[in-house]
């Protein structure tokens, strides 16, 4: 039998729960706009060849002249909050009831319902999050050669660079597991406009232990320089060709000789992204 992969963790609940939020503060501010709007319903209507309002208040037809024009703007306007409000009372019903029945923790808690000398022959599809970070983290992998290089992470990875170290230190002070110039086969366009598969080395692989989500994040170090310049945007145009996407899957910093990087600059990334 094929390997199964892994389930990502579950994020549906917490994204619907946060749309469910989002709704109700929503649905309050235009209960309160009609609350405060005037009586009746506006009906457009045809006399002549020529657009007269009319307002409908408890069975009774009243009519608008054209130079009441803040009335008539006005029950427009209520109109269409009357529609939104019923369209958005709906999302948050179908959200309510799909949480009702959704339990993703039930799928998981399988495993652990069996006996115990099935249990032996079976590799579960939903390890913990320990587990699926210490199996994340012993993968193996060659990256670039570091001869040279005289400055130590926390965890004891050699790096080039200060800012590269502090950045180490910080996602492994947040508990975010990283991978220093992890390899990726990515394909990249010449000069010339043929495309050939290459091997890159993004500063950093980092994995979000709560989602199970996978980072890369970049860090340009050099951006008062131009040739330097020249190559980053070269390579975030190679990056987002091969489906690394800003605030998705990919994060970068950056820094200059009068603006280093900034420790709380690192965190804010961190707390974002990561964790």
């Amino acid at each position: 039998m094929n390997s199964v992969t892994y389930l990502p963790a579950d994020c549906v609940r917490e994204c619907a729960l946060k749309r469910i939020d989002e709704l109700r503060t929503v649905i309050e501010v235009l209960e309160n706009h009609l609350d405060h709007a005037p009586e009746g319903a506006l009906c457009p209507s045809v006399s002549h060849g020529k657009l007269q309002w009319h307002c409908f208040v408890n069975g009774v037809k009243k009519y608008l002249p054209q130079s009441d024009y803040a009335c008539i703007r006005e029950l427009a306007q209520k109109r269409y909050y009357e529609l939104v409000l019923e369209d958005l009372r709906k999302q948050r019903a179908t959200l309510e009831r799909l949480l009702q029945d959704y339990a993703p923790d039930d799928c998981e808690g399988i495993y652990a319902s069996m006996r115990p000398e099935i249990q032996n022959f079976v590799k579960t599809m939903f390890p913990t999050c320990e587990e699926f970070v210490a199996a994340w983290k012993s993968v193996r992998y060659r990256g670039k050669s570091l001869e040279g290089a005289s400055l130590v992470s926390v965890d004891g990875v050699k790096m080039r660079s200060k800012s590269e170290m502090m950045i180490a230190n910080a996602l492994s002070a947040s508990g975010v597991p990283y991978r220093y110039e992890f390899p990726h086969k990515m394909n990249w366009r010449d000069a010339d406009g043929r495309v050939r598969q290459v091997k890159v080395f993004p500063d950093f692989m980092c994995l979000n232990p709560r989602t199970r989500q996978e980072f890369v994040w970049e860090h340009f170090g050099m951006m008062d320089d131009a040739d330097y310049v020249c190559g980053a945007i070269e390579k975030l145009d190679v990056y987002e060709r091969n489906g690394l996407l800003l605030g998705e899957n990919f994060v970068f910093t950056m820094e200059t000789k009068s603006h280093p990087l900034d420790s709380r600059r690192i965190q804010r990334v961190i707390e974002r992204f990561l964790i």
